[in-house]
C-alpha cells in the first residue's frame, strides 16, 4: 500500500462520489415514498390495488413528491444542469473593466452552483461544506476574486453564471446603470438572497436537479483521459 498522502484531485473525485451517491440514495427513497403515497391512495378508493395501477400513477407521483421536496430543500449536493460547453456561451455587452472602480465588483459576492463541467476542470473552488456552491472570503467575496484589480483571477474557466449575469437592470448592483449610480452598500449579505420561487419554478428545478445528478454520475463513472 502506498504511503503517499492523497492529492486534492483525489479528495475532491471521492467527495465528489460520497456526495453524488448520497443523491442518488436520497432520490431513491423519494421514490419509495411515491411509492407509499400511491398505494395509501389507491387503498383508500378502491380498498384494493392491482400492481399495474400503481407502476401507472407512480411517475407521477414521483414528480410529486420530487416538487414537494424541492420546495423545502434540506442539506443537500446543488449541482447546475450542464446544457452545452461554458466556453462557448456568450457573456452581455457589459463594459465591466471599465465599471469596477464604481461597482466594486458586487457581483462576486452572489452565490450560486457549478456544474459537472466546472467540476472536472478543477480550476472553479467550491465550499466542501455546501457542495456544490462556489466558495466565498470570509468578506463575502468569491475566492477568485482579484482585491487590488476587482477582476478575477480564473477569468477563463468561469462559470456559465458568471457569463450570463447581466448586472444592468439588477437593484442590487445598480441604482440606475445608464446613469452609473451604484446600489447603496447593504449591511447584510442580501445579495444572496433569491426571491421565492414559483410553483412552476419548484418543478422546473426538481427536473433540472434530476438531470445534473444524471450528467455528474456519468461523468464519474467514465473517467476523462
Amino acid at each position: 500500500m502506498s504511503d503517499e498522502p492523497v492529492t486534492r484531485t483525489e479528495l475532491e473525485r471521492a467527495l465528489r462520489f460520497l456526495n453524488n451517491t448520497i443523491s442518488q440514495m436520497r432520490d431513491e427513497l423519494l421514490q419509495l415514498g411515491a411509492q407509499v403515497v400511491t398505494l395509501t391512495r389507491r387503498l383508500e378508493e378502491k380498498g384494493a390495488v392491482r400492481e399495474e395501477e400503481v407502476l401507472a400513477a407512480l411517475p407521477a407521483a414521483v414528480d410529486e413528491v420530487r416538487v414537494n421536496d424541492e420546495s423545502s430543500p434540506p442539506l443537500r449536493v446543488d449541482l447546475r444542469e450542464t446544457l452545452a460547453d461554458k466556453h462557448t456561451v456568450e457573456s452581455p455587452p457589459i463594459p465591466c473593466a471599465e465599471l469596477l472602480p464604481l461597482c466594486k465588483a458586487r457581483c462576486c459576492t452572489l452565490t450560486f452552483t457549478l456544474s459537472t463541467q466546472d467540476l472536472e476542470d478543477r480550476q472553479v473552488r467550491w465550499d466542501l461544506a455546501r457542495p456544490y456552491w462556489n466558495l466565498r472570503r470570509p468578506d463575502g467575496y468569491c475566492v477568485h476574486h482579484e482585491t487590488a484589480s476587482g477582476g478575477c483571477s480564473i477569468y477563463q474557466h468561469r462559470p456559465v453564471p458568471c457569463r450570463t449575469f447581466d448586472c444592468r437592470r439588477d437593484r442590487r448592483i445598480w441604482t440606475d446603470f445608464e446613469k452609473r449610480i451604484p446600489a447603496p452598500p447593504q449591511e447584510d449579505d442580501v445579495l444572496v438572497l433569491a426571491p421565492r420561487p414559483s410553483e412552476d419554478e419548484v418543478a422546473e428545478n426538481a427536473r433540472a436537479r434530476r438531470n445534473a445528478m444524471q450528467v455528474e454520475d456519468a461523468a464519474l463513472r467514465f473517467k476523462r483521459t
